[in-house]
């Protein structure tokens, strides 16, 4: 990310007006990491975090929608589900000229490709684990085991 873009956040579903959702086993984990390592990666940008109404896909989708018109540059998407017809009717809302959208590659090893990640306009993001090395870098990293990959159909 450069310096002045706007990465905007998708989280846990809820409710309006700036009121915070209850914590979540699992959404309130993934945004509060992926804002602590976009923040890291880029301190001077403006993050924004967006939640949706409902943990559906459409919803999360319109979240896109509200980053977009929001100037968001770099859109981060922490979620996914498996590839198929059913979710690709939402892949226009993620591929938007002039906005870098990031998603989830999946939590599962390989198998099934992950929607939005399998959108050709999006950047799939696996994890890693970085170690200290010595070498010129002074890291060596390695996929975790679980990140998603696999196949698009």
């Amino acid at each position: 990310m450069h310096h002045g873009h706007r990465l905007l956040q998708q989280a846990e579903p809820g409710r309006r007006g700036g009121q915070l959702p209850a914590p979540g086993p699992g959404w309130a984990l993934e945004a509060g990491l992926d804002l602590a390592m976009s923040s890291s990666a880029c301190p001077k940008c403006h993050l924004v975090l967006v939640e949706a109404r409902r943990a559906t896909l459409i919803s999360v989708a319109k979240t896109v929608d509200t980053a977009v018109a929001s100037d968001a540059t770099v859109v981060n998407n922490s979620y996914g589900a498996q590839e198929g017809a059913y979710v690709h009717r939402l892949s226009a809302h993620y591929d938007v000229p002039g906005v870098t959208m990031v998603a989830s590659s999946g939590d599962f090893g390989y198998g099934p490709a992950n929607f939005p990640a399998d959108v050709p306009a999006v950047v799939s993001a696996g994890g890693t684990a970085l170690h200290h090395a010595a070498n010129p870098r002074g890291w060596r990293e390695n996929a975790w085991s679980g990140a998603g990959s696999g196949c698009s159909a």
